[in-house]
């Protein structure tokens, strides 16, 4: 997003004929309200609500996950209360 937030998502998720990620600017009918993205925003069902980027300025698809703070790291993978690493 234009607020130097940047986050990965397998394309695999992505191209998932039955996941329904979206690509949103419209609410309602209505160009969609800057408080919930405008004008561009992502809705990934299934990931956590951070993976559901507000105020989109571009897309890039790399083989890598993006080197953003937000995404490398044992912090924003999700991990179960028990485990400690992502091996």
């Amino acid at each position: 997003g234009i607020e130097d937030y940047h986050i990965s998502v397998p394309i695999r998720k992505i191209f998932q004929r039955d996941n329904d990620c979206t690509l949103a600017w419209l609410m309602n009918g209505e160009p969609l309200p800057r408080d919930h993205g405008y004008p561009l925003r992502v809705i990934i069902p299934g990931f956590v609500g951070a993976r559901s980027v507000k105020w989109i300025d571009r897309i890039v698809v790399t083989k890598e996950e993006t080197e953003g703070t937000h995404q490398r790291g044992i912090a924003y993978k999700q991990l179960g209360p028990n485990k400690k690493s992502l091996g």
